[in-house]
């Protein structure tokens, strides 16, 4: 079914499903490194998935950060918590689907993370739903000029 999608699909959207099925234990990292692959794009797509994103944004995102050979790390604890990314050691990304930021009490947490982490010099840029899969270009963009700024 992997190798189906990765020759059907846009590559970030197979990602996605490759990274989906890490995570849910479908398939093991292991297991990815030992079938023949027998397309490009599924060797590339077994090589570069991981099981660390949580969700379809932070799996668009890894793709995209990748995609523009910037250095990330995924689910690093920073301030007592952990961050969705780090990137190029310098900024933090957080990727907000409803499922997990959807409350009033979440969100308060949130916001107060975001403020011991800028009070520590760490930026934090945190983008939604839409701004990650219908507005990735401008999210870039954004994180792009963050990056610049000493």
């Amino acid at each position: 079914m992997l190798e189906h999608v990765a020759g059907c699909l846009p590559a970030p959207a197979a990602f996605a499903v490759w990274e989906s099925a890490l995570r849910t234990g479908r398939i093991g990292r292991h297991e990815l490194g030992r079938i023949p692959w027998r397309h490009v794009a599924s060797r590339r797509l077994a090589a570069r998935a991981s099981a660390k994103s949580d969700s379809l944004l932070e799996s668009l995102l890894a793709w995209e950060l990748h995609e523009l050979g910037l250095g990330f790390e995924q689910q690093v604890r920073l301030a007592g918590h952990r961050v969705d990314f780090l990137v190029e050691g310098r900024l933090v990304v957080q990727t907000d689907g409803w499922a997990f930021h959807g409350g009033a009490a979440q969100r308060r947490e949130d916001l107060e993370h975001d403020a011991r982490l800028m009070l520590d010099g760490v930026p934090v840029l945190r983008r939604d739903y839409v701004q990650i899969v219908h507005e990735l270009p401008a999210t870039v963009e954004l994180l792009l000029r963050r990056l610049a700024m000493r």
